[in-house]
């Protein structure tokens, strides 16, 4: 009886005098840039700083998207990537990979005139950065995560993971522009094994090769005389360019004088490459420098470059395309040119360049012998994925082509280089 009165009352309280109850309201969204600096920033520091796990790591910073580390970046990240950068160098004893920005060196300059000379160095850890919407399209808010990778153990760095949790995070209209732009190469990664140098960019390569020689000259202190022969011994003769334009970008900067005899240098240069896996195209370049007295290896002067030679794999040409089996005449595809590592085409409806164009900049890759691209036709608003292998000493090329969100089967075409 009494239990029963003591629930009529609460009810009675509810219901009809307005008790108050613990009603928690909508969270109010905090800003992405008031949240980065209060919060995610020193979250970050200390970690990078005392955690055992990632203390005393060399890394770099890349965007990362569904989980994946990627070489392109869009223009919101690259910001987000720019202030926590700054906010790193406050702290020196963090080691944060930097390299140089090759925009600005067009003419000739002492070294000493540099502002920031950091060489390359070898990293092992790279933190990612994923900014994607939250909601549905037309919302301000965001998700945020950061996190880092163990590159020796090809593993996530245990508990590295700042986010914004259950904490509701909004952009600006500016920002949310900046978010959806198209993503684009991220070339403050070029030279790295993520972004190598491709074999239609020699003179990049080897000004990147000359700017790091430069600085580590500078930061080694080497005062004496800085006469250098540059030698050909351990260069692959298919890459023996890169020597020559080394002998022109070095004494770009003042600061290095090349020599043509040997037995006039005070030191010798050694550019060599190595190839990275087997048939995988990828080479690592190195300059290594030596003492002419004694022969040894000057340690802390040496630097490093990643490169793809896309040149044994050229697919640039026009391609027939034909059905599987009637062997029917059903398009053209026009490939003409490569683009950071990426051939790049137009498609035709019909087997003629004055037909329909279905697309244009298509992304094509080609990794030994297996091709793939995919675009989207916003008149049938559709997507095409097309993967195939390459045949015929790479005049052939055989392909299955799916199609969303059609219900259709795969279809099979066979792609003819004609020209």
């Amino acid at each position: 009886m009494n239990k029963t009165i003591i629930i009529f009352t609460i009810f009675f309280c509810f219901a009809i005098t307005g008790c108050k109850r613990n009603i928690i309201p909508d969270q109010k969204p905090q800003m992405l840039n008031k949240w980065l600096l209060s919060e995610a920033f020193p979250k970050i520091i200390y970690k990078l700083k005392h955690s055992s796990f990632c203390k005393d790591m060399q890394f770099i910073i890349m965007k990362s998207k569904e989980d994946e580390i990627i070489n392109k970046i869009d223009d919101l990240t690259r910001d987000v990537r720019s202030r926590l950068i700054d906010y790193i160098l406050e702290h020196p004893e963090i080691k944060i990979v930097l390299k140089h920005s090759l925009i600005k060196k067009n003419l000739p300059y002492k070294i000493k005139n540099l502002e920031i000379c950091d060489h390359l160095v070898e990293y092992n850890a790279i933190l990612t950065i994923s900014i994607t919407n939250s909601g549905h399209q037309d919302s301000n808010l965001v998700n945020v995560r950061f996190r880092a990778l163990d590159i020796n153990k090809g593993s996530l760095i245990p508990g590295f993971s700042i986010h914004n949790d259950d904490k509701k995070i909004a952009i600006s209209n500016h920002q949310k522009e900046k978010l959806n732009r198209p993503e684009e190469i991220d070339e403050t990664l070029r030279g790295l094994r993520e972004l190598p140098f491709t074999t239609n960019q020699f003179d990049k390569l080897t000004e990147y090769l000359a700017l790091n020689l430069t600085c580590m000259f500078r930061q080694e202190s080497i005062t004496e005389e800085t006469s250098i022969f540059i030698s050909h011994s351990k260069i692959d003769p298919k890459y023996k360019i890169i020597v020559e334009l080394l002998k022109k970008q070095i004494p770009k900067y003042n600061q290095i004088q090349i020599v043509t005899r040997k037995e006039n240098a005070v030191w010798w240069l050694f550019p060599e490459t190595l190839c990275v896996g087997t048939n995988s195209g990828l080479y690592q370049v190195w300059l290594s420098l030596n003492d002419n007295k004694n022969e040894k290896i000057i340690n802390g002067v040496t630097t490093c470059a990643y490169l793809k030679d896309i040149t044994g794999a050229s697919i640039i040409g026009k391609w027939k395309i034909c059905s599987i089996p009637d062997k029917q005449e059903i398009g053209l595809l026009n490939i003409y040119k490569v683009k950071n590592g990426l051939f790049i085409g137009t498609l035709f409806s019909e087997f003629s360049e004055n037909s329909p164009m279905v697309k244009q900049c298509i992304e094509i890759s080609l990794k030994e012998n297996n091709v793939a691209w995919s675009y989207y036709n916003p008149d049938s608003k559709e997507s095409y994925e097309y993967s195939g292998i390459l045949e015929d000493n790479k005049r052939q090329m055989f392909v299955k082509t799916k199609v969303f969100p059609s219900k259709l089967r795969q279809i099979s075409q066979e792609l003819i280089l004609i020209d």
